[in-house]
């Protein structure tokens, strides 16, 4: 009989052979399951040690309906599918993988810049349609001189300050969580977020989801 419970919710990922191969070796079986549904997680995980989720929501229902439970993990960085509160009330350990996909996300947060300031899907779809005429694109501006505000300034969007240097642009930050010592690190300006709303010509936001960002960007400060 299996020492530990190790229940997967859900997943993408074509293989469990690395999660079979680890976790056999403290005497756990898995039990690997495709629900996102609230009930079908309570009914497949409530006598399970460990739960591993990719999308699946982890509520305080369900986590209350958990009876052994020691751990929660993640399959992603971002926590907002998991109710923390009740977790920590029930003394349940959450989590997740903080380095994943640092570098991926970083450089796609530069390539839709990329498309967004020089047109290049709005472009793409006027030539599929037989419009080939360039003065429908202006303005398309020098990267050079402009201004871009990052909104939070953990490990993803360090990356992308590194990438988008050499541009030339002039970088604002905003994170109440960062000192000053990176301004010189990454060659960035720390200002206040209703400065950097006001003067950044683009802007790219790497929050976590939690009760201070919800909402961070809405009708009034986008209109």
């Amino acid at each position: 009989m299996a020492k530990y419970k190790v229940v997967i919710t859900d997943r993408e990922y074509a293989s469990i052979d690395q999660e079979v191969e680890i976790l056999s070796n403290i005497g756990a079986e898995i039990y690997d399951y495709q629900y996102k549904n609230e009930d079908d997680v309570i009914q497949v995980a409530k006598d399970c040690d460990a739960l591993i989720v990719q999308y699946s929501k982890i509520s305080r229902k369900v986590i209350e309906s958990l009876e052994n439970c020691k751990v929660i993990s993640k399959y992603a960085i971002g926590l907002d599918t998991i109710d923390l509160k009740a977790a920590t009330e029930k003394g349940i350990c959450v989590a997740n993988v903080p380095d994943y996909c640092i570098d991926e996300v970083s450089t796609h947060a530069l390539a839709l810049l990329m498309d967004v300031s020089k047109k290049i899907t709005y472009l793409n779809n006027n030539v599929k349609k037989g419009l080939w005429d360039y003065k429908v694109s202006k303005p398309i501006l020098n990267f050079r001189g402009q201004t871009i505000g990052i909104i939070g300034f953990g490990k993803i969007p360090k990356e992308f300050a590194k990438k988008i240097k050499p541009f030339g642009m002039r970088i604002l930050v905003y994170d109440p969580y960062v000192g000053k010592e990176v301004e010189e690190e990454y060659g960035v300006e720390l200002k206040p977020f209703d400065e950097i709303i006001e003067k950044a010509d683009y802007i790219t936001v790497h929050v976590p989801l939690v009760n201070s960002t919800k909402y961070m960007f809405n009708k009034d400060i986008c209109m």
